[in-house]
């Protein structure tokens, strides 16, 4: 059995993909709910492969990114030779992805609270446009990316790459029909992820922008700092 991952190049410091070959394990238990037999391999659990699916879960991953930098199927099936995907495979990959419950889900995911001893907290917001299928039919929608940090840390960073500390990203995917999704729906949701991340009472906040008017006037409504991200 061979797997396609992605592995470091200590020597070159370089990321590429390899094969790597292996045997598979697998582990007999009694299910006390059926009262029968079952085989687990325990590693398919560790790597988040599902059943019956021979394509790891970061495989999917690069797979859509890729999808996403515009790239044909073809192309993507050129790259990934050795695992012998087809055009339908990737498809099924596209659509096995259920962005509305993802967005949903970092809501709920319950994280231990960031204490910012810094001055500021730094967050930015940003708009990009997609267009998805969805029924069979493209629909153009909206993918709203904030993000928030405390700064460089300056243990990670390097001389040719600063690293930034605390950082956590906040996506939501709105349709573009959808014209009721107003500055105020928007806010219930960022200060919710917000104060569920950080706790923010000894500093101030800072809200990065393109200088799009409903960000500053997002800005203005959540009472923090605006500051105009100059392309």
């Amino acid at each position: 059995m061979a797997i396609l991952c992605r592995a470091k190049d200590l020597l070159q410091k370089k990321q590429s993909m390899v094969t790597l070959p292996f045997l598979e394990h697998y582990f007999v238990f009694l299910n006390k709910n059926t009262n029968k037999y079952q085989f687990v391999f325990l590693f398919y659990k560790k790597v988040g492969r599902k059943k019956r699916s021979r394509i790891s879960i970061f495989i999917k991953i690069e797979i859509l990114k890729l999808m996403d930098s515009t790239k044909r199927q073809r192309d993507i099936m050129d790259m990934y030779t050795k695992l012998n995907i087809s055009k339908m495979t990737i498809t099924n990959i596209n659509k096995e992805i259920d962005f509305a419950k993802l967005f949903k889900e970092q809501l709920k995911t319950k994280t231990e609270k960031i204490i910012v001893q810094t001055p500021y907290l730094y967050a930015g917001v940003d708009d990009s446009f997609s267009n998805l299928t969805k029924y069979r039919k493209i629909e153009k929608n909206m993918l709203r990316t904030s993000y928030f940090h405390t700064g460089y840390d300056e243990i990670k960073s390097t001389k040719n790459k600063n690293v930034l500390k605390d950082k956590k990203i906040f996506i939501i995917m709105k349709s573009v029909k959808n014209k009721y999704y107003l500055i105020k729906k928007y806010k219930k949701e960022f200060l919710h992820f917000l104060n569920q991340n950080f706790n923010i009472e000894n500093c101030k906040l800072t809200l990065a922008g393109d200088g799009t008017k409903w960000i500053q006037k997002f800005a203005n409504e959540i009472g923090a700092i605006f500051i105009w991200w100059k392309n």
